[in-house]
């Protein structure tokens, strides 16, 4: 970031509506099947000077280029013509199969496809719900998308889910066929408060999502959520970084003899998660409009430069190191170099890494 020109930021919250330009201007714009769509921006002071105000549609030039394929693509409109969208993208097959040393303490993920990233991306709201539009989010969705195709996933990437849709949406992707998967990643994008993540119609409980996960298919196998959002009405000031830790207490059970007690998986139900939260609670999460979310972001460049050579939390521990260098850019003395750190709760057994099927991966 440092090459960068420094882009204005925003937050991520649910309830900070003065965060938000209020101003509404019409943005016509290409949607993902070449139509023009009217979209309601919300950035409307943003002139050519500083930022623009939309990424545009979503680039397909790079499934192409990767040969990684679109198998389905649907959308619909909802009463405030807010357009739902699934599409599903596929890995390519690698041209060799490559293994990796386990070991007892490390996840096996010698598997193709190594799971299912189910993807929600929320940039527009309910009018009633006073959110802003959040721009900037289309560049966070398509990084996670050339990430873990590049990491060997398939992706369902849902934009703009109600929160009805979104329970039904994970509920789909708990209860999916992993039994030749190694891994399930689940990224939200949205608006929040502590505990809740917005859909495009009201606010749904974090634990709501996250508990349709302990299932038996996914027994044993790792469970990875990435959330983009707020937690709270704080900002960070330079020497007020907090940070929360996640450690998970193993409990055994005592003087209980079974002799088969190898041949049966007994896990804690809530052994293999880990919590990736862009900010800790009780603060904002920032984005930039253009350059999105400051979290994901720093994600992809850390993911893509070291996911060969280090595990999944010491990859997590680079991230907060890059992206507590950073610090706010709004030209308002309220806001004005503000810092944000990410809480990352590991409830993991063993080093989880995520090696590409394809070997080292290109920058982003």
């Amino acid at each position: 970031m440092s090459n960068k020109v420094k882009q204005h930021d925003q937050v991520d919250s649910a309830g900070d509506s003065a965060c938000s330009l209020t101003h509404v201007e019409k943005d016509k714009t290409l949607g993902e099947f070449g139509e023009e769509i009217m979209c309601e921006n919300a950035e409307s002071d943003i002139t050519a000077e500083n930022l623009d105000s939309t990424d545009g549609p979503f680039n397909f030039s790079f499934w192409k280029k990767k040969q990684h394929t679109n198998t389905n693509i649907s959308q619909i409109r909802d009463e405030e013509n807010i357009v739902f969208t699934h599409t599903k993208h596929e890995p390519k097959q690698p041209d060799t199969k490559l293994t990796f040393d386990v070991d007892p303490d490390t996840y096996e993920v010698n598997t193709f496809p190594r799971g299912i990233v189910t993807l929600i991306n929320i940039k527009q709201f309910h009018k009633r719900l006073l959110l802003g539009t959040r721009e900037g989010t289309d560049k966070d969705a398509e990084r996670i998308c050339k990430l873990f195709l590049d990491l060997g996933f398939i992706v369902n990437r849902y934009d703009n889910p109600s929160c009805e849709q979104i329970l039904e949406i994970m509920e789909k992707a708990a209860l999916a066929d992993y039994s030749k998967m190694s891994c399930c990643v689940c990224a939200i994008l949205s608006h929040g408060k502590e505990g809740y993540i917005n859909g495009t119609d009201g606010r749904v409980k974090i634990t709501e999502i996250t508990s349709l996960f302990k299932t038996n298919g996914l027994v044993g196998k790792p469970k990875l959520f990435l959330f983009q959002a707020c937690r709270g009405r704080k900002y960070m000031d330079p020497m007020s970084l907090d940070v929360v830790d996640g450690k998970m207490d193993v409990v055994e059970r005592d003087g209980i003899s079974n002799p088969k007690k190898s041949e049966v998986i007994s896990l804690p139900s809530e052994a293999d998660f880990l919590y990736a939260y862009s900010t800790v609670p009780e603060y904002f999460s920032w984005r930039s409009v253009t350059d999105g979310s400051w979290f994901i972001e720093t994600v992809s460049c850390v993911f893509r430069q070291l996911s060969q050579k280090l595990d999944v939390n010491r990859m997590f521990t680079r991230v907060n190191g890059q992206m507590s260098n950073r610090e706010s850019f709004t030209e308002k003395k309220a806001t004005d170099g503000k810092r944000q750190i990410a809480s990352i709760v590991s409830q993991l057994r063993k080093d989880l890494f995520l090696y590409s099927p394809y070997g080292a991966l290109p920058r982003d």
